[in-house]
């Protein structure tokens, strides 16, 4: 059975817009502090250099989800 608007209760509704919304706060923070990460080498955007590794982004991403998730 599809579910739809009408077989949920206000409350489910607004939980899950809340972690809705709390999921796109989290991915817009992540990306921006992805982007801060990095420093132009030159004068050339494309050249770029990251200053953390991919495994410490990872896991600052991975700590920031495990704990706002819990709404």
């Amino acid at each position: 059975m599809e579910a739809t608007f009408h077989n949920l209760d206000f409350r489910t509704v607004i939980q899950k817009t809340r972690i809705r919304i709390a999921g796109l706060e989290i991915k817009q923070r992540d990306l921006e502090s992805f982007l801060n990460k990095f420093e132009l080498t030159g004068s050339n955007s494309s050249n770029l250099s990251c200053v953390e590794s991919d495994e410490q982004i990872t896991t600052k991403i991975k700590y920031n989800i495990r704990n706002n998730a819990k709404i």
